[in-house]
């Protein structure tokens, strides 16, 4: 095909069985693959999304820490992994709390990789991306358990102090059939535009810590017997945006940040 461009997107990575290329939105390519894909007979989402320089992220108080890299591996309670209801929606499950360690198949994660999210968004880390985390307030860092009862190598990144709900200025973001009794879940992040969260300055104390979790849940929870059944719809991070400092090198290992503006 013209400019090999079925080549470009067959070469793409291989993202939870979908093939992904990226371009600049002013490409070339882009128009011709969008023609060349539509001829034969594929489908195609398109995902938009600004990129920031260091810089550019460095002004922004707060950032949105986001993973590019996912492995084809269950979490949440699939595996045995327990969490306590007492606290959590009657209905759906939302905000059910973890009081285990994770178990998940870890021997399906590369072992190159520094940084990925599980199927139902555990946030897992190397021990060396866990080590320079430890100078940041608001986070802990888990043992990860693989299938056979061993300990991994992995750690769980997991923060517990809640940001307000976010402003509806707030961009990127869409709500669909949440649940009836608790509201919080069926939040999605939209092809369409970036995600851009925006906070009240008066609502956003101070005194919150470095690492913390958006309000709304990301997906739809489903509360089941047995809870190994079930999912519980998982926030988004907010850090500081001294983690850029922080992480260092680690940033170009599937790792993505969205400004967080206080208006």
């Amino acid at each position: 095909m013209d400019a090999g461009i079925l080549d470009l997107a067959v070469a793409g990575t291989n993202y939870l069985s979908y093939h992904s290329v990226k371009l600049e939105s002013d490409s070339a390519s882009l128009p011709v693959l969008r023609t060349n894909l539509m001829a034969a007979g594929i489908e195609w989402l398109e995902d938009f999304e600004h990129e920031y320089s260091q810089d550019e992220l460095r002004s922004f108080p707060l950032l949105r820490f986001g993973l590019t890299s996912q492995a084809e591996v269950r979490g949440g309670p699939a595996y045995g992994t327990k969490f306590d209801l007492s606290g959590a929606c009657e209905r759906c499950g939302t905000l059910a709390r973890q009081i285990s360690p994770l178990i998940t198949d870890t021997s399906a994660i590369p072992s190159e990789w520094r940084f990925t999210l599980t199927l139902d968004r555990e946030f897992l880390v190397s021990s060396e991306v866990a080590d320079s985390f430890r100078s940041l307030t608001g986070v802990e860092f888990w043992e990860v358990y693989a299938l056979d009862g061993t300990r991994s190598s992995w750690l769980q990144l997991i923060s517990t102090t809640s940001m307000p709900p976010a402003s509806r200025a707030s961009k990127g973001l869409l709500q669909e059939d949440p649940c009836p009794k608790c509201m919080r879940d069926g939040w999605f992040h939209s092809a369409k535009e970036p995600v851009a969260f925006v906070y009240a300055k008066s609502a956003v104390a101070a005194s919150l810590p470095d690492v913390r979790v958006t309000y709304e849940r990301f997906g739809r929870s489903t509360l089941a017997q047995p809870q190994t059944d079930s999912h519980f719809a998982p926030p988004d991070l907010i850090v500081v945006s001294d983690v850029i400092d922080v992480l260092g090198d680690f940033i170009g290992d599937g790792v993505e940040f969205d400004p967080v503006r206080l208006v």
